[in-house]
């Protein structure tokens, strides 16, 4: 007769629990939503250069390094009906864009958290 209360069982389940509630959150809070489209006043720019990060690893007891390239970041933070957010946009928008200009939006508002995720600025 197996053991259920065994370690060996018990994380797994666990882990595998915490994966699917995870995962059942996510579908809840975000799959489906509904786009609207607002006005909004773009408050702050801010610019995130690209970079270069090195891993190394070892596999087979060989290390070899590996690059890994991020690429530039242009956000916007923008207030959507008096609820302050962020946006990527491409470098044009950003060049074009200044401060209190304001915008019109795509965006959708999460169900659990009530969170704003802009879509596109126009």
């Amino acid at each position: 007769m197996t053991n259920f209360l065994n370690p060996a069982y018990i994380m797994p389940a666990v882990i595998l629990g915490a994966l699917l509630v995870y995962f059942l959150y996510y579908a809840i809070d975000k799959v489906g939503l509904e786009t609207s489209t607002a006005k909004a006043v773009v408050t702050a720019k801010d610019y995130t250069p690209g970079s270069t990060s090195f891993i190394n690893r070892i596999a087979a007891g060989r290390s070899w390094t590996q690059a890994q390239q991020q690429p530039d970041f242009y956000t916007v933070s923008l207030n959507i009906e008096n609820e302050p957010t962020v946006a990527l946009v491409t470098k044009d928008k950003f060049d074009r864009l200044e401060k209190n200009d304001r915008v019109r939006v795509t965006y959708r508002r999460t169900r659990i958290s009530g969170r704003i995720e802009v879509m596109d600025v126009f």
